[in-house]
């Protein structure tokens, strides 16, 4: 079994930098008038996190399969946040890593994927049921991905950093499974 990682961070209203841990990133953006609406309903500013650092000297960007894993990350986060905003739940830092199991064959198509959101101060229980509504009804790319692959979310909203969430085991029943992490 071969895992894959990416990391997906909100650098704008509607702007995430996903980055794979081997030099590659690439950014990710709604629509137009997506970001109107998420720019509309933002009180204040949003405050940008330290960045991880991206080499453009050697990296020609992400391969394939860690795009898609980035892009799946991007497309539920943006739904996410858009359903909290119309809750009014204010929404500051928004991550999420996302964790591909592949098998070593050829092809390796995902077999299971692991999602930890990452939101400080969004109530965790709202978060949950969210990111489940975010990632099962709206996202277009968990929609295109084959309905076996097995997905699984996690979410915190307090406590450590992303980085801090215990790793999760492949496996289950197909489709959506989610937890709340307490930290």
């Amino acid at each position: 079994m071969s895992e894959l990682e990416v990391a997906l961070v909100r650098i704008g209203a509607c702007r995430f930098l996903g980055t794979d841990g081997m030099g590659g990133a690439s950014v990710y953006c709604g629509t137009q008038s997506l970001a109107d609406e998420i720019e509309s309903r933002t009180p204040g500013t949003i405050t940008i996190p330290n960045l991880p650092a991206v080499d453009t000297e050697l990296s020609c960007g992400m391969r394939p399969m860690h795009a898609l894993l980035a892009s799946l990350a991007a497309c539920g986060a943006m739904d996410a946040i858009l359903i909290l905003l119309k809750q009014r739940e204010p929404v500051g830092h928004f991550s999420v890593k996302a964790i591909g199991n592949r098998p070593l064959s050829t092809p390796a198509p995902f077999e299971g994927i692991r999602l930890t959101i990452y939101a400080p101060g969004v109530d965790e229980a709202r978060l949950l049921s969210t990111i489940r509504l975010a990632y099962t009804k709206y996202c277009s790319v968990g929609s295109s991905l084959d309905p076996g692959i097995a997905i699984r979310l996690t979410v915190s909203s307090s406590g450590g950093a992303l980085g801090d969430a215990p790793p999760e085991h492949p496996g289950g029943e197909p489709g959506i499974q989610d937890k709340q992490q307490r930290q």
